[in-house]
């Protein structure tokens, strides 16, 4: 028989303490509490069982103490318990990270990989680079390999979020990584999401005895949409990584049991390819957009991308383009930028690629065929309904939009001006499709490309993605914080967000619902993106309109019309809205993800 949620029982705080149900984790003493630096005790109770209902269900958000939007409403609940509990925005990001590796085993993860953009209450803006790095055994193979350990790489996230964590956040960890250890040892309800994710990799999971193990029934069985699932291998892997820290992971019985495993099945990784793994500063990358400070990381994520794109816009007149103009400029500058910075796999060239010469240069190379006429985008849809059917959302990436390959992002802002911005992945649904024994996670897809496709890569490599955790400041505050998932689509739909804000001056909520534009990648006859195609996002609820369609195919525009959902990535973002004094959340409409803020 399936198991099915039920609700957890609330256990009652000591010495008639008044707080509400989502203060969650108490101190052991009563007269201990936080004072904004620190805590006088750190011994902590049990952590009450959360109650899984009070999680937001609202894709929109405002606040005025802060502001958590990610993928999942039981993570986005854990960040906003930290912050209810007085932590900051690095207690709240490392809170929903970890929380992310329970709730989308799929896609996020301990074995996976990420990078992270914090700026200060001061204004300074650091970057951490926590991608996986290819083992000291690893030879690239001469065709590509999309499974199995011998693609496996050192995973960076646990390393990412506890360096973020001690060198910013406030609480103890472990009252910051106890959501993630309750969802895991207690369980947590399965969203169709995820349930569609692991249909889509039945046969590898079918395939392993450790994957079946995790993610299959008793009965042999997927589990369905509502079942509760329960992780004790990686409740006790958190549970380790709480006690011990990063050498609980990289050097401990952890790094020990994967090197094994790693070993046993031709892996790259040693115990020395962990132990010797470091989060290096990620270099930091930056433009001025018409009086806005956009900050992103370069190599091996990609902001690169969103700089080049938005200096490249700078020689347009974006805010007065209609409708097809601005999503076939769009497609256009994100497709040349992209390609730029995905042809320099190691950041040689990201001097060039965002500086104001090379911008230019490239610009003069974009046409756009005159309109007959000015389109406007389509009225009274109701964006909050976008999850209507949930049968038409592409929740693999791999039904359609080859390359909405699985990710997730974050985004966590505080009351006293820190803000946090991080992209986790596994690669594909899936990632690499193994999992060592006892540790209850899957490895991320890190090596398997052969040189022709991706360069040479070799040990010690961080090979190169899109994602792209970006913030936006004005005079040293920050102004906005996004990034999303979705593959070569993430820098597209970042730039078109940040252009549909400042350029169009829409709202946060209606920047990142409105209907995206994409480039369209092509292996033949080259690999590159298709000459004047154009990928046009046509979902019932929040496609283009069809006249938009029409005016650019009058122009002699190929348009590829795409009608699933989240197949033009999936944007987590926040903002700070200085007329009502509060920040607002949105999460894309395609998803799954909400946001929320603290309740005082």
């Amino acid at each position: 028989m399936k198991r099915r949620n039920v609700k957890s029982p609330i256990l009652k705080p000591r010495c008639g303490l008044a707080i509400s149900l989502a203060t969650v984790f108490l101190m052991t003493a009563c007269a201990t509490k936080i004072d904004g630096t620190k805590t006088t005790d750190n011994t902590l109770l049990s952590p009450a069982v959360i109650d899984q209902s009070q999680a937001s269900s609202s894709k929109t958000a405002t606040s005025a103490g802060g502001m958590i939007s990610s993928a999942h409403p039981l993570a986005t609940l854990a960040g906003r318990l930290i912050l209810e509990q007085g932590g900051n925005a690095a207690d709240a990001a490392t809170a929903v990270g970890f929380a992310l590796s329970v709730v989308e085993p799929s896609m996020s993860g301990l074995g996976g990989r990420g990078q992270i953009l914090l700026q200060t209450a001061d204004g300074k803006v650091i970057g951490y680079d926590a991608m996986t790095e290819l083992g000291e055994n690893y030879v690239q193979p001469s065709t590509m390999v999309a499974t199995g350990h011998s693609i496996v790489g050192v995973a960076g996230v646990p390393a990412g979020l506890l360096k973020l964590h001690k060198l910013h956040g406030r609480l103890p960890i472990e009252t910051v990584m106890a959501p993630a250890i309750e969802f895991a040892e207690h369980g947590h309800t399965l969203m169709p999401g995820e349930v569609s994710r692991r249909v889509r990799g039945k046969k590898a999971i079918m395939a392993d005895p450790v994957l079946s193990d995790v993610f299959l029934e008793e009965d042999g069985t997927l589990h369905d949409a509502g079942d509760l699932f329960i992780q004790r291998d990686q409740a006790a892997t958190l549970k380790a990584i709480r006690d011990g820290g990063h050498d609980a992971y990289y050097k401990g019985e952890i790094a020990r049991t994967i090197a094994a495993d790693m070993a046993a099945h031709g892996g790259s990784v040693t115990y020395d390819s962990l132990a010797n793994y470091k989060i290096i500063d990620a270099r930091i990358v930056h433009t001025n957009y018409r009086g806005f400070d956009v900050w992103g990381v370069d190599a091996p994520g990609n902001g690169t991308s969103i700089i080049e794109s938005l200096n490249i816009l700078k020689s347009f007149d974006v805010e007065n383009l209609d409708e097809p103009s601005w999503a076939l400029l769009l497609s256009k500058v994100t497709g040349i930028a992209i390609w730029d910075t995905l042809a320099d796999g190691k950041g040689e060239l990201m001097e060039r690629n965002v500086s104001a010469e090379w911008a230019a240069s490239r610009a003069a190379e974009i046409e756009l065929p005159l309109t007959l006429k000015t389109s406007s985008l389509a009225s009274g849809k109701n964006y909050d309904l976008a999850m209507i059917d949930p049968a038409a959302v592409d929740w693999a990436g791999e039904s359609n939009g080859e390359f909405s390959h699985h990710t997730t992002h974050h985004v966590a802002a505080d009351s006293e001006g820190m803000t946090v911005s991080i992209t986790q992945t596994l690669g594909p649904n899936l990632g690499a499709k193994v999992m060592t024994k006892g540790l209850g996670f899957l490895h991320a897809q890190t090596g398997g490309t052969p040189a022709t496709l991706s360069g040479f890569q070799g040990p010690g490599d961080r090979p190169r993605t899109n994602i792209a955790p970006t913030i936006i400041s004005k005079d040293g505050k920050m102004i906005m914080a996004l990034g999303a998932a979705g593959g070569f689509r993430i820098p597209t739909a970042i730039v078109e967000v940040i252009s549909r804000y400042i350029d169009q001056g829409m709202s946060l909520k209606d920047a990142v619902v409105a209907p995206r534009s994409a480039p369209k990648f092509q292996f033949v006859p080259t690999p590159g993106f298709a000459a004047n195609t154009v990928q046009m996002e046509m979902t019932r609820i929040n496609g283009w309109s069809t006249d938009v369609i029409e005016t650019l195919e009058q122009r002699g525009v190929t348009v590829d019309v795409i009608e699933r959902y989240s197949v033009f990535a999936r944007v987590n973002a926040l903002a700070w809205d200085g007329k009502t004094n509060s920040f607002v959340g949105v999460a894309d409409a395609d998803w799954e993800g909400v946001s929320g803020g603290p309740s005082r």
